[in-house]
């Protein structure tokens, strides 16, 4: 018996966030369920890298209309490349009952950006 992840699921897709909005785009809150989950992300920037980096940060609160609360490290893009792409991840810990992806950072150019998230279940399985 172990803990695994269970399958991931897009939350955001190929979502652009617009330059100079900072916070603008959201993810739909979900449930990251008892054990947690990881979230991926991938910050793309379009024709002309950004001044400042695209980002994407993990937030959780205890309604989906609450205060949001911002955890782990954020997930950045860069500046330095036209076209560039760049992946991280960040993981909610377990007691969290909603949870969302902000973007925000950018100030010259769009970004795009894909979330999704893996939920861990507990059980045996192949680790």
């Amino acid at each position: 018996m172990g803990i695994f992840h269970n399958g991931k699921r897009v939350i955001l897709e190929a979502a652009t966030n617009t330059a100079g909005e900072d916070g603008t785009l959201t993810s739909d809150w979900f449930n990251p369920g008892p054990y947690g989950c990881r979230m991926y992300v991938t910050v793309a920037n379009g024709a002309t890298g950004p001044t400042l980096p695209g980002y994407v940060k993990a937030q959780v609160a205890c309604t989906t209309t609450g205060t949001a609360f911002d955890i782990g490290q954020e997930v950045y893009g860069n500046t330095s490349a036209n076209g560039s792409v760049s992946n991280g991840d960040v993981y909610i810990e377990p007691g969290h009952r909603w949870a969302r992806a902000y973007v925000g950072g950018n100030t010259d150019q769009d970004v795009t950006v894909t979330v999704e998230i893996n939920p861990f279940t507990y059980g045996a399985g192949v680790s």
